[in-house]
């Protein structure tokens, strides 16, 4: 998912990976700039983030938030990691693609030999298998990803055994994401709690202090095994909730790079002489979300009411300018398999029919909870308004931004303004969170249950025909598009800001940054 985060990632940070999938565009930004991004960097300099929310945990099993995604690629290595553009899933512990039987149940991966940990000690096969049969047996929001495994095997040091119940589709892309970071076997003797708080990984670089939520600073590993990288000594993510502050810092030289950027701003800050931005491709959609616990939305023509009375048009266009589209079906353009369904359209006369036709026919009050970010706030205004017009009466309710999935997580809403930014490039994880009840999200809080989504989705990762998976999908999306779970306001783009003398400076379309590629130049 804004990842983007599950509980997530939806903010996107937002999470992460995928497997040789061809991703585009959905929006009108662009990276093109003056700046350094096609120098080589030079050894050395320690890079300052700024983002609007800080990270909460270090364990790959419990991380949901792009901010805690983030940071697990550069301290842990995985099987496979996805290139800047998005376009392929490329070897990284693995030292090769892996090796399938007929049946796409059994899957061997050699792993390379020059891999060591933090510490010193060589990454082996049995800590991938510990790290793989951890996540998968856990109970994390994301440990579904790797449900389709019933077995990690470990035959000798250098040799990965995974077997799968069925034919897997999208096993590839989930062993390049953070939920398949790899860990010492046993986390070297240490109880949990105590590991998570100085983890040892085999990353690019390793913590060196953290304030949780706050700020995180990891230093360069010495120990990493791709000659040359990391380039920086040291990188730093530090907390600024407000977006014009981060903006600030970077024109300011106090910070190297932020996160959120304002879309009204992106174009001024194009042509700015002391700093870039741009927006880059991104797999993010955001939405309402609608409890189906609260009585109104367990209606299905209240749904579809509401999804005729919201202008999304006028909302992407006055939040965006120009970074994303309108939504219609959940699946953002970027992704595999994203259709084109029949949706309803903004139509306040058959809104007002279809309301007509439910348990609620004069309206209703509502409360929609939301982050503080200004963005949330038009959004909301501009629902509040145009839900006025069919008699739903909505009072917004503003939560903390670090807080808003904590709120979505315990169901404690009625109607919210949530994201989602994939973290693989399959749509599998996006659809069985925000779909299945059984995935770990109870349908993206929704409490949403149909068997046919279900069944389709279950079909889908367990084919590894690509028509019979486009097939599949498809009528997923138009099914969602009638029942209306989740309303798809914008697909958008990433915005950022940078130092004008960074180089490498990418966000792939899952919203991740390969920090070990990314330098300093010496003007």
């Amino acid at each position: 998912m804004d990842k983007v985060s599950t509980q997530k990632r939806v903010l996107a940070t937002v999470v992460t990976v995928a497997a040789l999938a061809v991703l585009g565009g959905c929006g009108g930004g662009s990276t093109d700039s003056p700046s350094a991004d096609g120098a080589t960097p030079t050894p050395g300099g320690d890079l300052v983030i700024v983002q609007g929310k800080g990270t909460k945990t270090l364990d790959p099993v419990a991380a949901i938030s792009p901010e805690d995604i983030a940071p697990m690629y550069e301290l842990y290595d995985t099987l496979y990691r996805l290139s800047a553009d998005g376009q392929e899933l490329q070897p990284s512990l693995a030292a090769a693609a892996p090796r399938s039987s007929a049946d796409g149940t059994k899957w061997t991966i050699e792993l390379r030999d020059d891999a060591s940990f933090s510490d010193g000690s060589p990454v082996t096969a049995a800590d991938v298998a510990y790290s793989l049969n951890r996540a998968r047996t856990a109970n994390g929001a994301f440990s579904f990803l790797l449900g389709a495994i019933t077995a990690v095997d470990a035959p000798d040091d250098h040799t990965v055994v995974i077997t799968t119940g069925e034919p897997s589709a999208t096993l590839e892309a989930v062993l390049g994401s953070w939920i398949a970071s790899v860990l010492p076997a046993d986390l070297g003797g240490q109880p949990e709690k105590a590991f998570f708080e100085d983890p040892v990984g085999s990353g690019p670089f390793q913590l060196d202090a953290w304030d949780r939520g706050q700020s995180l600073r990891l230093t360069k590993s010495t120990d990493y095994w791709q000659e040359g990288k990391p380039y920086l000594d040291s990188i730093q993510w530090t907390t600024v909730p407000d977006a014009n502050t981060r903006v600030s810092q970077v024109q300011s030289g106090q910070a190297d790079v932020a996160s959120d950027v304002p879309f009204s701003q992106v174009a001024s800050l194009e042509s700015a002489a002391d700093v870039t931005a741009g927006t880059f491709p991104a797999a993010y959609t955001s939405m309402l979300i609608f409890n189906q616990e609260y009585g109104p939305f367990a209606d299905v023509h209240v749904r579809r009411a509401i999804a005729q009375a919201i202008d999304r048009e006028a909302v992407t266009t006055s939040t965006l300018f120009g970074a994303g589209v309108a939504a219609c079906s959940i699946l953002p353009p970027s992704m595999r398999f994203a259709s084109e369904p029949t949706c309803p359209t903004y139509n306040p006369e058959a809104a007002k029919a279809e309301l007509a036709r439910s348990a609620y026919p004069d309206g209703f009050d509502v409360e929609l909870t939301i982050d503080n970010l200004p963005e949330s706030s038009t959004v909301a205004q501009a629902v509040q308004s145009q839900l006025a017009e069919l008699g739903i009466n909505v009072d917004i309710k503003v939560v903390d931004s670090g807080e808003l999935y904590t709120v979505f997580f315990q169901e404690a809403y009625q109607m919210g303004l949530a994201a989602w930014a994939s973290d693989i490039a399959d749509p599998d994880e996006q659809l069985s969170y925000m779909l299945d009840p059984n995935a770990g999200g109870n349908a993206y809080y929704t409490g949403f249950d149909d068997p046919e989504v279900t069944r389709l989705i279950e079909q889908g990762r367990t084919t590894l025909d690509d028509s019979a998976r486009a097939d599949d999908y498809a009528q997923v999306q138009q099914i969602v598009a009638d029942q209306v779970p989740q309303l798809p306001i914008s697909h958008r783009e990433n915005a950022y800001v940078w130092n004008r003398d960074l180089a490498q400076f990418e966000v792939n379309p899952m919203g991740m940054i390969d920090l070990a590629s990314v330098g300093m130049v010496q003007q």
